[in-house]
């Protein structure tokens, strides 16, 4: 796990996750990242008590998503609610905006401000009374902090709060009325769709039944083998062995394809560098194999009929599946198509599934947020665990008892 060592390397990383919209399927990491956004219970008290904003301008309804499922495992009934969200999700009717459960917080006073600015010279410390408390003072209804410097034994006054109405204004403007699936990338509708399938049987078995009039709504079963016959092309042969073309094609140079040595669904599982290792090698062990074996067949001959001539190839079948029809689709297109039709709008997430793991650019991060909590303002990762301040040097001699 590494760290963003300031707040503004971790505004740039979430301004390259924000820019979402790809040529190709690209799996980010995006929605665990945005998952673990809690340090509030609404996105307009997270604005306010946290200078971990950006979030907000790239993610702000899937933040208050998060928050507000948090908040479902919290009430009296947990299954209702959530078979709820779940429902409200695939609907595209999730409340966000006026929703004081993780959206925006109506009974929020326009007196809300934050310690957020407490800038203290090396030698510098905020001075306490005897009961251990912060002084402080309000000017103009912002609050002071009296700091003293212990080696030059001058005191001071500094701002610890500052008006952030306006901001927080601007961050919830960024909040929809409704949302759902269809706001969504694909990214986010994956990790949702996982988290419908992690939770308890009783908030599935509710959401399915309140679902059950839509056939093609988003918590339909997914396989592995839907769509798998229609997966054709012309560069690499889904569903092709190597025993599929033809034996005087010893290098793969003539059909100009390289078969598969695993199915599709295995395909979308391996990571790229697996796949280019699995075809370097059967490539060099196909082509010595067939280089051999082009000398076994006695005549020419093509696949007509079934059970004709030895080691004639069923290239016919491969040809009819990527070849154009009179409407410029091929047969293979045809089929994928209709599989689209059948299962909805959730076979974006099915292609997202399979093309994604080629295109894997998740980072493992971990800011430094500072966090407002009454009167003192703490430094914490992205778990809400506090950053102590290393005040020796430690040394691996040090504490093995070595003299340095």
């Amino acid at each position: 796990m590494s760290f963003f060592p300031t707040i503004e390397h971790l505004f740039s990383f979430l301004s390259s996750l924000g820019a979402r919209e790809h040529a190709v399927p690209v799996k980010t990491g995006a929605p665990e990242f945005v998952g673990k956004v809690l340090f509030a219970n609404t996105v307009d008290l997270h604005v306010a008590t946290t200078n971990f904003t950006n979030v907000i301008d790239e993610f702000a309804n899937e933040v208050a998503c998060n928050l507000i499922w948090d908040y479902s495992q919290s009430v009296n009934d947990p299954i209702t609610e959530q078979a709820n969200f779940f429902v409200n999700l695939n609907n595209g009717t999730l409340p966000i905006y006026n929703n004081n459960k993780g959206g925006r917080d109506t009974s929020i006073e326009n007196t809300v401000t934050v310690a957020l600015d407490v800038i203290l010279t090396e030698n510098e410390q905020i001075a306490f009374d005897i009961d251990g408390v912060p002084i402080s003072r309000l000017d103009n209804n912002l609050r002071q902090y009296k700091v003293h410097d212990a080696v030059k034994g001058t005191e001071r006054w500094v701002y610890v709060e500052k008006d952030i109405l306006n901001s927080v204004k601007d961050k919830t403007a960024l909040l929809k009325s409704q949302y759902g699936f269809k706001d969504m990338d694909d990214e986010f509708k994956l990790f949702w769709i996982n988290k419908f399938k992690k939770a308890h049987s009783k908030v599935q078995e509710e959401t399915l039944l309140a679902l059950s009039a839509d056939a093609k709504h988003y918590f339909q079963t997914l396989s592995d083998s839907i769509g798998t016959m229609s997966r054709y092309d012309r560069v690499v042969g889904y569903n092709l062995s190597s025993l599929d073309i033809e034996i005087r094609d010893d290098d793969f140079t003539k059909s100009n394809v390289l078969p598969l040595p695993h199915s599709p669904s295995v395909d979308d599982i391996l990571d790229p560098i697996a796949k280019k290792e699995r075809l370097k090698a059967i490539r060099s062990s196909e082509i010595m194999y067939r280089k051999c074996l082009r000398h076994l067949p006695k005549v020419g001959a093509i696949s007509k009929s079934s059970h004709g001539s030895d080691l004639v190839p069923d290239k016919g079948h491969w040809e009819r599946m990527v070849s154009a029809r009179g409407d410029d689709k091929s047969l293979s297109q045809e089929l994928l198509s209709e599989v689209n039709t059948t299962i909805g709008d959730i076979s974006t997430v099915l292609h997202w599934i399979r093309a994604s793991n080629d295109f894997n650019f998740q980072k493992i991060k971990n800011p430094v947020v500072e966090y407002a909590v009454e009167k003192s303002i703490i430094r914490v990762d992205l778990h809400r665990n506090k950053f102590l301040n290393v005040t020796s040097n430690v040394t691996n001699a040090g504490s093995l008892g070595f003299a340095t």
